[in-house]
């Protein structure tokens, strides 16, 4: 169970009020949502402005987790009869390390910054490193967490992405300390 608390800012009351979680990184082999709330969770039956909420999201987990393995999540809310103007995906991402072990080491890539524009896009981005980045994968998600396309990068690379569907992206090195959002606007 990922267990977290939400707090209503919006100014709008909420009649059962749901979340879900999207992964923007695999989870671990074994571990999968609940089937028996397979997508969203109802957290309260009235979430009005100012409340806050303890929200519970269900995991099976089949299998031992990696030590130190990390999940990175979008956090998406709505009403339980969903209407558009009371859909949200929040902007920040949550990171979980779902099996900590030992202490945290010092991760070099933690130093390296990565540059996309133009933000937003039409027909090409340039990715470039401002660190002494020689090499590495990076993974380009929808904001639904599928990936769209992994991207073998040496220090800088123009991309077209002139055929991508309009909206927003998160763009991620393979080990996930690194993240840029993207927004592509034909």
């Amino acid at each position: 169970m990922i267990t977290f608390q939400i707090s209503n800012a919006s100014g709008t009351n909420f009649a059962y009020p749901q979340v879900k979680l999207i992964p923007l990184n695999p989870l671990p082999s074994g571990m999968s949502l609940n089937t028996i709330n397979p997508d969203w969770a109802v957290f309260a039956s009235s979430w009005n402005m100012g409340d806050s909420s303890q929200v519970e999201i269900y995991y099976d987990i089949n299998s031992a987790i990696a030590p130190n393995y990390t999940v990175d999540l979008l956090l998406s809310a709505t009403n339980f009869m969903p209407l558009s103007i009371d859909s949200c995906v929040f902007t920040d991402t949550i990171r979980i390390n779902l099996n900590p072990i030992g202490t945290a080491s010092f991760d070099p890539l933690e130093d390296i910054t990565m540059n996309i524009y133009p933000n937003p896009a039409t027909d090409f981005i340039s990715v470039q490193f401002d660190n002494d980045v020689q090499e590495y994968w990076l993974d380009v998600y929808t904001m639904q967490g599928e990936l769209l396309r992994s991207i073998f990068i040496q220090s800088s690379l123009q991309l077209d992405v002139s055929s991508w569907p309009n909206g927003m992206y998160v763009m991620r090195n393979r080990g996930g300390m690194i993240s840029r959002k993207l927004m592509i606007q034909h």
